[in-house]
């Protein structure tokens, strides 16, 4: 994975419902079709509170994961 790929993730936030009716919320971090990283969480306030840490830790993840590969 390129530093390119990494910084063009796209990010997908969206809401599903199970079969009680509970709505959950999550955010799909997608780097590339075979790396994606997906958080769910009971509210969009938790969600959003949480976005940059979860954005940061992925990203951050790749980097080192990438550095690795190259040494």
């Amino acid at each position: 994975m390129s530093l390119d790929n990494i910084l063009d993730g796209n990010l997908k936030i969206s809401s599903l419902d199970d079969e009680q009716g509970r709505r959950y919320y999550s955010i799909q971090l997608e780097f590339s079709k075979d790396d994606v990283v997906a958080v769910y969480r009971n509210s969009i306030d938790e969600l959003v509170e949480e976005l940059p840490q979860i954005i940061g830790s992925a990203i951050q993840a790749r980097i080192i994961t990438e550095n690795i590969v190259a040494n």
